[in-house]
């Protein structure tokens, strides 16, 4: 036999980490154009190959040695033959932020590597998360059950910045006004985030806190040695939106005093109001005595002390606090706090109703986002009518605050332009142009301020309001389909269906019912 013939064609090569045995073979060194089985057993042999410790592929052996090599003129290359090794089975978790592993050994005493158990674990997706204790556990037992392996790192997102207010709301202040250095609020930044990471090594992004914006308007200002401190500079009353914070001058009258027309600072009223009188202010207004027809409107919040009847219209951006209405229309960009009762009363709340002691008889409520009444209905009279969450009526007074934004905009630059062309005119004349654009300033910040109120009403009203009933629900009342399926509860038994609508239900007490007071909803 030649040394050609003595030649072995194949060559053996394992990849860089042992787990793959591959073999080349040039065509032109396979003498006779025949490849036998035991030319590459014997190639395996001198590399090292053991049974025991790798699986041979029939199918790539076969292949081999029936290919056509005398008609072959390019190198082969295939891979011969695999590492046997432990089985490892994944299970992922809480939506993927957990890894549990099954590692099966593939005989008896198999020692597995560190860095073969961690290529399999990536391999299988996981690579970051690895908990030490459990891959010791694997490497020392050389198996595993449903194990915990690996848990991803959330994000963790920051917190959005928010304001302190630290004067007493109205509807509590015995005394509205505050002097200059009063601190009002502070401004709490927005804080960071700290990124995750994914069990596959993927950056899991945070979201950081967003800074509270905040509109400083007069009368107030950042203190010099802590800017995040908002005092007041000017003696008067803090007049605070959602996002925004005025110090506006009070002014007292008594109600023989009053007049009708339009005040541009805080207005506190001492007396019974006459009927018939309109007011307007841009800020709060304050009536130390009862209210008999009449139109109130305010920038700021409206607190009555007496009793409010009708006909009578109280429209405030803010807040509406009173002991007491009847056959009253009422409008709140903010909360509604009654202490008695809203007798045949129209009440439009884009915030919340306070009424844990009032009833609610007669008339119709419009609450943006529910609230709590001591009774719902009246044992005689017309159905209370309700409406909770986001109905027409909120969607429609929010697209007119926005156009009424924009029609702002355009009064004042007409204004402004009139101003420029009065400058020929006497200065009482000209002091009137600029009253009156100081009233529309002043306006369209009020209605600013109730604009972003509803805005963020509107956008946290999801699921639907509810109004809790503290005692009882006295009579039938009629409640808008359009404000959901459930949004009652009481504590005096199941609320029954009487009658259907197509645009109402009436709801009444199920006296018939046995089950003793509870939670519930209808």
């Amino acid at each position: 036999m030649s040394p050609e013939q003595l030649l072995n064609p194949v060559q053996i090569r394992y990849s860089e980490d042992k787990h793959f045995i591959y073999v080349t073979i040039n065509p032109r060194e396979v003498i006779d154009g025949q490849l036998q089985a035991d030319q590459i057993l014997e190639a395996l042999l001198e590399s090292g190959f053991s049974s025991f410790s790798y699986q041979i592929d029939q199918t790539i052996l076969d292949e081999l040695i029936n290919l056509p090599w005398q008609r072959l003129n390019r190198v082969i290359v295939r891979r011969i033959a695999w590492r046997i090794e432990f089985d490892l089975k994944l299970r992922l978790a809480q939506e993927g932020t957990q890894a549990f592993v099954t590692v099966i050994p593939a005989f008896a005493q198999e020692a597995i590597g560190r860095e073969r158990l961690l290529e399999r674990l990536a391999q299988e997706g996981v690579s970051e998360g690895i908990l030490g204790a459990a891959l010791e556990q694997i490497l020392a037992e050389g198996q595993a059950e449903d194990l915990e392996i690996a848990r991803s790192r959330p994000p963790r997102h920051g917190k959005a910045g928010w304001l302190e207010w630290l004067f007493v709301p109205l509807h509590e202040s015995e005394q509205p006004e505050v002097l200059p250095g009063t601190p009002l609020l502070r401004v709490h930044p927005g804080q960071p985030g700290e990124d995750g990471l994914s069990l596959d090594g993927k950056v899991l992004k945070a979201r950081h806190g967003q800074d509270q914006s905040l509109q400083i308007g007069a009368g107030c200002a950042a203190d010099t040695e802590d800017p995040v401190l908002i005092r007041a500079q000017v003696q008067g009353v803090p007049v605070r939106g959602p996002r925004s914070i005025a110090v506006m001058p009070l002014e007292q009258y008594g109600a023989a005093e009053i007049h009708s027309g339009q005040y541009l600072g805080c207005l506190e009223i001492l007396g019974d109001l006459p009927p018939h009188l309109q007011l307007e202010t841009l800020g709060h207004l304050i009536v130390r005595g009862s209210v008999k027809g009449g139109f109130l409107r305010a920038g700021g919040d409206i607190l009555i002390t007496g009793a409010v009847s009708g006909p009578v219209r109280l429209a405030a951006a803010g807040d509406i606090c009173l002991p007491s209405a009847q056959e009253a229309l009422l409008h709140a960009g903010g909360d509604v706090r009654v202490k008695d009762s809203l007798v045949q009363v129209r009440l439009y709340c884009c915030g919340q109703l306070w009424a844990t002691e009032a009833q609610l008889a007669g008339g119709a409520f419009h609450l943006l986002r529910g609230g709590v009444c001591s009774v719902l209905g009246a044992a005689e009279g017309a159905a209370t009518q309700l409406a909770l969450g986001a109905t027409a009526y909120f969607e429609n007074q929010l697209r007119y605050l926005q156009a009424e934004q924009s029609a702002f905009k355009m009064r004042l630059q007409e204004l402004g332009r009139r101003l420029v062309q009065s400058r020929h005119l006497l200065p009482h004349e000209r002091a009137r142009f600029v009253q009156q654009q100081h009233w529309l300033k002043g306006e369209q910040e009020a209605q600013k301020r109730e604009l972003m109120a509803l805005q963020q009403a509107l956008e946290k009203n999801s699921p639907a309001a509810s109004l809790h009933i503290l005692r009882d629900v006295a009579s039938d009342c009629e409640l808008l389909k359009e404000t959901g399926e459930m949004p009652l509860s009481a504590q005096s038994g199941p609320l029954k269906i009487s009658r259907k609508a197509p645009s109402y239900v009436v709801l009444k007490p199920d006296a018939e019912s046995d089950r003793p007071p509870a939670d519930r909803t209808a």
